[in-house]
């Protein structure tokens, strides 16, 4: 027997209604829906409203696609599917309205069931949202869901948070929620629902696909007219608004929200917006929003004992076999306390390694290359990508970017202009953050990672066949001119200077695939070497991923040359991430390569610089006898 494939517009899920005889009506569809969803809809079958849709399927993670992008089935409205929609008349027949090929169509969904307001369960209208406005995975090629939390799987509670926006929601008529992308905002407001959804009465209105005046009105709230229908209002209701900043651009709306409703409004009717930032597509957020008590990034991020918590959930966490401490420890610090980042990294390891674990355990140096790897990276676009990012900086956002990787306290209010602009885009998309005392700086390592590549557009189109071939291209490819300019009498270049050459360098000398992290130092716990300490003056490091696995230390006249090269030991700080070689580059200013005494080491590279001649480096590669001259650009 053929089936149709269904979904009530709000829900999220499909279901199937077999057709059993060729002379069916809608009519009869109705009731046969009504019997195979008896819980979450209440109404009589014949108030069902149905309408026949094209363009929509849902794929195989459960995700529904409409025109080949990825949409949340229960925040689209009916309208939403615009000319693709055409109602169903009761008496007409099933058969008339579907042809045979069509039903047999895998995948696709043919009716969506409207049912009159008020006629879907509590239960059922609980929005957990699961896959919300997923994203392709990179080079995977599945789909995963980033947005909110399933309630009827383990997940954070968050009480306190949440206590802070019951109380606040509960003192103001109007609460605004803003923080970057992939903060949890929606999250928060589903804990919300989830625990005051029988006292309190909830509107949820998403502001991307509609007007917000529109949609409210529809709900019984006419700002337009100020107007409210009779039953609105009665009970204590609040009302989301969900991507607020979609529709910045509407300030007759915001206005008359703000402003006006508080002199007319029921002072049972309270508004939560949530906005990504407070700058979208142009239009910045409404004067208004100055007035407003708000809840910002900093109140959103997890403490490292909630990411803990997180990772270690059953069924949504980490699984078992992938829970060594370095790992955990690892995840906590790169996402830096954002949920939606910790969220995409624990479903990106699932999936990868789902087909190979089958109770295997993966070795914990697969698992921390996975998370070092550009595909892990660009998963990230979901928290950190912009139009403004993606794919493209402009020059004034590259030069900025590139002066925060090597300068450790820029003052927000000694910006040029043009920085200013860039610092205030690099915000928005959660890139870059200001501190309490007005220092900028990256939000996460997660975050100056994502962005490493993006202000290194020029790559080569092939990777160097051996770690000590790349070290020779970059010295060479180092700017004399730029090493001479930043000596201040006769003292040699500062480890920042050094640093941006050598990110250029290896960024020039290796394939887009081939995934940059700097500072590598700062995410690995100390191992058991000598000295006991983390840190070196004058250390600087990078790890290269895909088929490289290299490590490098950059070492700027510092100390402690045998720490550095214990790192990678079996008992070193590195020693997890199983590198396939690595080594020490040693850089040295003296007068004369006589009067310098090199130790030579397997890995170790010396490189130093007769004083106050940057044109021309002598370089001791590992045991090699003769030095090699290298000139620089």
């Amino acid at each position: 027997m053929p089936k149709l494939f269904c979904v009530v517009v709000g829900e999220g899920s499909a279901f199937s209604v077999k057709i059993d005889d060729a002379d069916e009506t809608v009519d009869d569809l109705k009731v046969k829906i009504k019997e195979r969803k008896p819980q979450s809809i209440t109404c009589d079958a014949d108030r069902l409203e149905l309408y026949r849709v094209d363009g929509l399927t849902q794929d195989e993670d459960e995700q529904f696609v409409y025109k080949g992008t990825t949409i949340d089935m229960t925040k689209c409205s009916l309208d939403f599917f615009g000319e693709d929609k055409a109602k169903l008349p009761r008496l007409a027949l099933i058969s008339e309205r579907f042809k045979e090929a069509d039903v047999n169509t895998r995948w696709k969904i043919h009716v969506l069931v409207v049912t009159p307001e008020g006629a879907v369960s509590a239960f059922s209208a609980v929005p957990t949202f699961v896959g919300a406005r997923s994203q392709f995975i990179t080079g995977v090629g599945t789909r995963l869901p980033y947005d909110n939390i399933d309630t009827t799987k383990p997940y954070l509670k968050r009480g306190k948070f949440l206590g802070s926006l019951i109380e606040l929601v509960q003192l103001e008529r109007i609460v605004l929620l803003a923080s970057p992308a992939g903060s949890g905002k929606s999250s928060l407001l589903t804990l919300f629902y989830t625990e005051v959804q029988h006292e309190v009465d909830i509107i949820w209105i998403d502001c991307r696909y509609e007007p917000m005046t529109r949609q409210l009105q529809r709900k019984g709230i006419d700002l337009m007219n100020q107007e409210l229908d009779q039953d609105v209002g009665k009970r204590f209701t609040v009302v989301f608004l969900d991507d607020a900043q979609s529709q910045y651009e509407d300030k007759d709306f915001w206005t008359g929200l703000i402003k006006y409703s508080p002199r007319w409004m029921s002072t049972n009717i309270r508004f939560v917006i949530s906005a990504t930032h407070l700058l979208a597509g142009g239009f910045a957020s409404p004067v208004e929003f100055v007035l407003l008590k708000k809840l910002t990034r900093e109140e959103f991020l997890l403490s490292d004992s909630e990411a803990r918590q997180l990772l270690n959930f059953p069924i949504t966490g980490l699984p078992d076999e992938m829970k060594s401490e370095n790992v955990l420890q690892f995840l906590i610090g790169e996402c830096g306390g954002l949920v939606g980042a910790l969220r995409m990294a624990i479903d990106f390891l699932q999936y990868h390694f789902r087909k190979e674990l089958r109770g295997i355990k993966p070795k914990e140096s697969l698992v921390l290359q996975l998370c070092l790897s550009r595909e892990f990276n660009l998963e990230m676009a979901r928290c950190f990508g912009t139009g403004r990012l993606d794919p493209n900086m402009d020059a004034y956002d590259i030069k900025f970017v590139k002066r925060c990787f090597v300068e450790d306290y820029i003052l927000a209010g000694n910006l040029a202009n043009e920085e200013q602009k860039s610092h205030q885009w690099l915000e928005m998309a959660g890139i870059l953050v200001t501190s309490p005392d007005n220092f900028i700086c990256f939000s996460s390592p997660l975050a100056k990672r994502y962005i490493f590549e993006k202000i290194f557009p020029e790559r080569n189109h092939e990777n160097p066949t051996s770690l000590d071939e790349l070290i020779e291209k970059v010295i060479g490819s180092m700017s004399a001119h730029t090493l001479s300019q930043s000596t201040v009498q006769g003292k040699f270049p500062k480890e920042a200077v050094f640093q941006h050459l050598f990110m250029a360098g290896l960024a020039l000398h290796t394939k887009p695939t081939c995934a940059i992290c700097p500072e590598l130092s700062k995410r690995f716990p100390g191992g058991s070497n000598a000295s006991g300490g983390d840190s070196i003056d004058g250390e600087i490091d990078f790890y290269l991923d895909g088929d490289l696995r290299w490590g490098i230390e950059l070492l700027v006249c510092g100390r402690g040359i045998g720490e550095h090269l214990s790192r990678f030991d079996a008992n070193g700080k590195y020693s997890s991430l199983d590198v396939k070689d690595y080594v020490v580059v040693d850089l040295l200013q003296h007068k004369t390569v006589a009067s310098y005494n090199i130790s030579k080491k397997p890995k170790r590279i010396t490189v130093f610089f007769d004083d106050g001649d940057f044109t021309v480096a002598k370089c001791l590669f590992k045991l090699e006898n003769d030095m090699r001259t290298i000139h620089l650009c």
